[in-house]
């Protein structure tokens, strides 16, 4: 589902934060609650996530555009930043719950943020929390994203598969065209042996085996992350 109409309509300038959070509140109520019905009447799981997905990104790019209307001083120019999705909300596969994996990122390797977005971000972030979304957040630059990758494998997971959601593009493409140059490629064997040590702990935090009463469908043997596991084997 795709949503044509912006949030607040064009031309038409909020009175304050309160009352643009009012307005999210309520278009969020609504949304959500027609995605639940559709649930209901159909079961279709996979379709309800591509659906809730979509309802989010409208979201995050309606708000990018109206929350520099409420804040003061109003930002002069747009943020660099480019909104980057991973994990399962780059996927496409969000449920009701599901946090939401969004990097703030602008181009190049330093964070050498303006003053209106070293405000932007907190306030963008804060928002979101306020509309009782969970976010996993980073704000950060493609060179700090690089290198946080390289010391953490999960991280470095989490950007296999990446997603531009809005605000400008440039750091997004900077982040895709050095990632597998930077992270993967001549660490495929580390790399690896990452995700088949942490294939082996999970399992043994599940027992070892799928043939368990309650089966966690997420993190037991031969659930969705043990299929997750195989496309970041597959891709590298």
């Amino acid at each position: 589902m795709r949503y044509p109409k912006p949030i607040i309509p064009d031309g038409e300038v909020p009175e304050d934060r309160v009352t643009l959070l009012g307005r999210y509140k309520a278009f969020l109520k609504v949304e959500e609650g027609r995605i639940q019905l559709r649930h209901r009447q159909t079961q279709e799981g996979l379709r309800i996530c591509q659906e809730r997905t979509d309802l989010i990104d409208h979201v995050l790019q309606c708000l990018w555009r109206d929350l520099p209307k409420v804040m003061k001083p109003t930002p002069k120019a747009e943020p660099r930043f480019s909104m980057i999705a991973t994990g399962g909300y780059a996927r496409g596969i969000m449920n009701r719950f599901s946090d939401i994996d969004l990097s703030l990122v602008i181009p190049g390797n330093k964070l050498n943020l303006t003053d209106a977005e070293a405000k932007f971000s907190p306030e963008f972030n804060l928002f979101l929390e306020d509309l009782g979304f969970k976010v996993s957040r980073a704000t950060d630059c493609v060179g700090g994203r690089i290198a946080q990758a390289n010391k953490d494998n999960l991280t470095k997971t989490a950007l296999v598969v990446m997603r531009f959601v809005g605000g400008n593009r440039l750091a997004f493409e900077e982040l895709t065209a050095r990632y597998s140059k930077e992270c993967i490629e001549g660490q495929q064997v580390k790399f690896l042996q990452a995700q088949i040590e942490a294939l082996r702990e999970r399992h043994k935090n599940q027992e070892n085996t799928p043939f368990v009463q309650q089966p966690n469908v997420k993190e037991g043997c031969g659930g969705l992350r043990d299929y997750q596991s195989l496309t970041w084997v597959c891709f590298a």
